[in-house]
Order: structure tokens, then sequence, then C-alpha cells
């Protein structure tokens, strides 16, 4: 599974380059703003179905889960019908329906078939984006998304294994009230992680997004790499424990997170320089150490603080942290206002910080033993 995820950012990294290089910035910036509103939306329309199937796959709901992707697809088809978004439409689907078989494929143990699913899903994306970009049919990039994506969960797909199966609407209504609850916590956090490519595009235009939004999206899937390496070692170490304060693994976090944010303002300059000339420039140097900042963050938020309440069964805490850290950055920007596009990524920062600093303090009040450098060395807040 692990290297299903790693796949996909190099991936990822490979497909920004190429459309980036061969295309204008108004064009990359257009369909940044795109990915990033079909991300949000994704989320809020189908996110609730890959958390009900996580939580009850082992009861053999998959017929019902298609049921309910396919329904909610032609669903989304219709309104696009109705508004004329089919661009927006397209790149919905194609998101949801990749990740809630990423999410079936992670449920049933299948990493290496995962690990070929995403190989085989980017290989056909990047390779038809090639195609599509040497003719010079930029707008074809938005169907292909889907295709690419279609045309992979079908290969992949056990058909044997998978019926479609009726789905009451008293059925329909448990799995929307169970996954929805959860989705409201990942929904308010993808909004603030996606809000910089609307309020740039909205501010300043497209060609902004196209450099600043990817700068941050380039740093994201370089610096989230090490700490989900992390994640995938140590994780379930706390949950085979029972309980978080396992013998160094906060001394783990803070020598990582040290490692991660020296390496990454040292040598991430130089690689985008080279990679990536056709987004990044030294004139980006100083977003790019706020986003290195802001991703140490978010990934001290999201492995740590969400897994420490995720252990103690107090996943309203999650949800609250979620909503707060929303909260917060839309009051920032409320009453600050946004004057150059530096400002959105302060503001984001700040989110952060507040949020974790508050929550860590919040954790000693109520008694939590954080251990650092020895088992005998305990500090006690």
């Amino acid at each position: 599974m692990f290297f299903g995820f790693i796949l996909s950012s190099i991936a990822y990294l490979i497909f920004v380059k190429i459309v980036s290089q061969n295309s204008s910035p108004e064009f990359w910036g257009q369909f940044l703003l795109d990915i990033g509103l079909a991300t949000i939306l994704s989320v809020a329309s189908f996110e609730w179905i890959k958390n009900y199937y996580s939580r009850f796959f082992i009861k053999k709901i998959e017929g019902k889960i298609a049921t309910c992707v396919i329904a909610f697809s032609l669903l989304a088809l219709l309104m696009a019908g109705i508004f004329g978004y089919w661009n927006l439409c397209v790149l919905i689907i194609s998101i949801s329906i990749y990740n809630i078989f990423l999410q079936w494929l992670r449920c049933r143990g299948k990493g290496k078939r995962m690990a070929l699913f995403v190989l085989f899903r980017w290989g056909m994306l990047i390779m038809g984006t090639l195609g599509i970009l040497h003719a010079g049919r930029h707008e074809l990039l938005y169907p292909h998304f889907l295709i690419s994506a279609l045309v992979s969960v079908l290969f992949f797909l056990p058909w044997g294994q998978v019926h479609l199966m009726v789905v009451k609407p008293k059925e329909c209504w448990e799995m929307i009230k169970y996954g929805g609850g959860i989705s409201v916590s990942t929904l308010a956090s993808t909004s603030v992680v996606m809000s910089d490519r609307v309020l740039l595009s909205a501010a300043f235009g497209a060609g902004a997004v196209a450099s600043y939004s990817s700068t941050f999206d380039l740093v994201q899937k370089a610096v989230l790499m090490p700490f989900m390496v992390y994640n995938f070692i140590f994780f379930p170490k706390f949950v085979s424990f029972g309980k978080w304060e396992y013998p160094r693994l906060n001394i783990v976090w803070v020598v990582a997170i040290l490692l991660i944010c020296s390496s990454s303002l040292i040598f991430l300059p130089k690689i985008f320089t080279a990679f990536f000339p056709a987004i990044y420039d030294e004139s980006l140097y100083d977003v790019l150490k706020l986003c290195c900042f802001i991703v140490l963050f978010q990934a001290y938020k999201a492995f740590y603080l969400d897994h420490y309440y995720m252990i103690k069964k107090r996943s309203a805490m999650i949800l609250t942290l979620a909503i707060s850290l929303l909260s917060i950055y839309g009051i920032l920007l409320f009453f600050c206002g946004i004057a150059t596009p530096i400002d959105i990524y302060f503001y984001m920062l700040y989110s952060y910080v507040i949020i974790c600093l508050v929550s860590l303090i919040f954790i000693c009040l109520k008694g939590g033993r954080v251990q650092f450098f020895t088992h005998s060395l305990h500090f006690y807040c």
C-alpha cells in the first residue's frame, strides 16, 4: 500500500512537469483551479461513501457502494447538464471513483494490486496527456482524466466479486448519516488546503494560480512523502500498543520534522528550479519556505494529533480541530484581507500553528504524558 501512495506522488510530479511545460500559464492555472474545486466537491458529495465502506467493508457491501457511486455520478452529470459545468463534473467523478476504488483495495489488503492500479492509471494518464498536448487539444485533458480513471477501475475490478445491489432509501440515509459526519472533518481540512487556488484566481487571475499554487502543490507532494513513510512504519505500533506513550516516538517526530524541514529548504529550491522551470523561479523562494512550514504543521496535525484522538477514541475532537482550523483561517482572511498572494499562505500557516499549539497544550493539561528522550525521562504538564 505504501508503494501505491509513493508511486501516485511521483507520477503526479511527472504529470505537473509535462502539462506545465507544454501549456500556457493561464491554462495550467485554470486546470489547477478546476482540480482544486473538484477535489472539494468530491469530498462533499462522495466522501461519505468511502467512509461508510471503510467502517463496514467486512459486511461485503461492495455492491451497494457501487450502486451509490453510479447513482451519484449520474446525478452529477445531470447537474452538469443543467448548469453547464461539464469539465468540473468530469473531474469530480474521476477523482471520486479513483479514490473509492483505492480505498476498496486498501481495506481488502491488496497492496500489490493497489500499486499496479496506481501505476496503470497514471501511466495511461501521462501517455494520453503527451499525445493530447502534442496535438494541441488541451481541452481533451478533462475527459481524458475521466477515461483513464474508468478504464483503470474496470481493468482491475474483480467482476465475479462485485454485483450491483439495490439500496433502499432508508439504507442510503443511514450511509449518509454515518459517513457524512466524518466527511465534514475531511471537507474542512481540504477546503483550507485547496483555498489558495480559488482565492488566487479571484484576486490575481489564473497566472498567479499557475505559479503560487503549483509551488504549494509540489511542496506538499515532496515534503509529505517522508511523513507517509513515518506513518506507515509507526502508526501500526500505536494501534498494537493501544496507547500513545510508545517509547521514543515523540523524539522521532522532533528529529523527523527538523531533518525534513532543513533538507526541504536546502534541496527543494534547486530541484524545483531544475525540473520545473515553467513553474518555479527564485522569486518564489519565500513562498516555498512558507509552504514547507505549512506542510510540516499539516503533517503534524494529520499524522500526530488526529491519530492521538483516534487512539483515544475521541473522533469528535478530530472534527473540532478541522472546523476550528477552517474558522480561524476564514477569520484571518475576512479581517486582514489579501494584499499580495503570499498573504494567503501566511494566514494558512498561522491557522495551523494556532491549532497545533492549542491542541498540544490541551493534551498536556488533560494529563497526557509526553515522552521525549528515554524511558526514564518524562515531562508531565
